[in-house]
């Protein structure tokens, strides 16, 4: 075992954007930082990677929207370029085998089930506004509403149509990456407050950054190194953190190894689902422990595939589309094109229940099939059958993430549990997307929860 002599101010545990925010935050005040990554990069469940020839795409956090101001806050101050996601021509949706080319965000479902979207979005923002943001588990009907799913809200209580129930249901599979009977109707609520309406959630795709989200945080990087007081590590996973009433010892293990890094306060911003493979002494308490086992991931395959010119736009398509996956295992695509840079490309998603039959596929030619047949089945061409490349990731694979795009909550864990959340141990503190009070699970969330537990720790001082 080797003890490093340096005694740092704090020691962050992982460098995604709540670790690089608080970063960021603590060594502009002058404070010593350490951060601590398990990965052989930073950026954590944002990742951008490259093609063959150089050009960027996204496997993680791709999208930045209105009211996201931390992050846009950031984007200005680095002069970092976005572009706004392709809306020009049409958007496809395909539900219960029926195919809508629409413009705008919803389309045309009739009368009835218009009126039914319209109302349940109304209801679900209404009681939304009854769950405190900071404590959701204090709202006046937090038990009874922690007590059934999702699910049980929009079939039982809320909506009246088949159409309108299965719409909403989709919107919040696409972004929770779970089914809506394996989330507590409680937690949706609070998503929707955290998001500052069900309306924002469909903004939240609305730019992606030039050259990628990481260039973002290679910015934040440059400058937390810059101040002189921030340094960083990678390939160093932490296994253990031990506290005494004046520091904190984190010990990273290598294959045949361990160092042990000091500081006086600790940030950990990793997953809270992998929090309790951290062995902590003293122990976490149990109702922390209890809390962050009870908080899965979501279930995401992210495929980009590449082809040889953008033939969707040419059929008058946008390159947007939404289906209920009866098509095909890829429930939702958008258009990824660099018009300029002649990258043409559509980004897709398996979630949830339809990641299931996509994961029994063995091949990668298996896979790229069912990909491709259900782009020809939107698009209307066969040209999506042959894409000049094709990535996927499996966020479940990833062992520093083990899912994605986030933690959710099901029944009975909110309200029980969730004052747990933001509790430090001692003078270990906790950071993340999950932990914001807006835009929770975005880039923009995480940025906020580092900046916030930052700050408390600078309170300290």
């Amino acid at each position: 075992m080797t003890t490093k002599n340096t005694i740092y101010d704090v020691i962050i545990i992982g460098a995604g954007f709540a670790g690089l925010s608080s970063a960021l935050n603590l060594t502009k005040a002058g404070k010593k930082v350490l951060i601590v990554e398990a990965r052989d990069r930073i950026g954590g469940r944002v990742w951008t990677s490259t093609c063959k020839d150089g050009h960027t795409f996204e496997y993680g956090g791709t999208w930045v929207g209105e009211t996201q101001d931390e992050v846009l806050g950031l984007i200005k101050k680095y002069g970092i370029q976005t572009k706004p996601q392709n809306d020009t021509g049409s958007n496809v949706q395909i539900f219960h085998g029926k195919k809508k080319c629409f413009s705008g965000k919803l389309p045309n479902l009739g009368i009835v089930e218009n009126l039914d979207v319209k109302f349940t979005h109304k209801c679900l923002n209404w009681l939304s506004q009854t769950v405190p943001v900071e404590k959701p588990w204090k709202s006046k009907h937090a038990k009874f509403l922690d007590s059934i799913t999702l699910d049980t809200l929009l079939s039982k209580y809320i909506s009246w149509t088949s159409v309108g129930k299965s719409l909403t249901e989709f919107d919040f599979r696409s972004v929770l990456t779970v089914e809506p009977d394996e989330v507590s109707a409680l937690y949706a609520l609070w998503f929707i407050k955290a998001c500052q309406g069900f309306n924002n959630i469909y903004e939240a795709q609305g730019d992606t950054i030039v050259g990628g989200s990481s260039k973002l945080l290679n910015c934040m990087l440059e400058e937390i190194k810059g101040t002189g007081n921030g340094e960083i590590i990678l390939n160093s996973p932490v296994g253990k953190v031990n506290q005494n009433d004046e520091s904190v010892s984190v010990i990273v293990y290598h294959d045949t190894s361990s160092t042990t890094y000091i500081g006086k306060y600790c940030i950990c911003t990793i997953p809270p689902n992998l929090v309790p493979n951290i062995e902590f002494e003293p122990p976490l308490p149990p109702e922390q422990i209890i809390l962050r086992q009870r908080m899965p991931m979501g279930i995401v395959i992210k495929v980009i595939s590449r082809y040889s010119r953008p033939f969707w736009r040419e059929k008058g398509y946008s390159g947007n589309s939404v289906n209920d996956g009866e098509i095909g295992p890829v429930c939702e695509t958008y258009d990824y094109c660099d018009m300029e840079n002649n990258f043409y490309a559509l980004i897709g998603f398996v979630t949830g229940k339809d990641s299931i039959q996509y994961r029994r596929l063995t091949s990668e030619e298996e896979k790229k099939k069912a990909v491709h047949e259900t782009y020809r089945k939107i698009f209307d061409s066969d040209e999506a059958l042959n894409p000049t490349e094709f990535y996927e990731i499996d966020w479940s694979l990833e062992p520093y993430s083990r899912g994605g795009f986030f933690s959710v909550m099901g029944p009975g864990t909110l309200s029980k549990w969730g004052e747990n959340l933001h509790k430090n141990h001692d003078r270990v503190h906790f950071a993340g997307t999950e932990l914001a009070t807006k835009w929770a699970g975005y880039m923009d969330g995480a940025i906020q929860s580092g900046r916030v537990v930052a700050q408390k720790i600078l309170d300290t001082f």
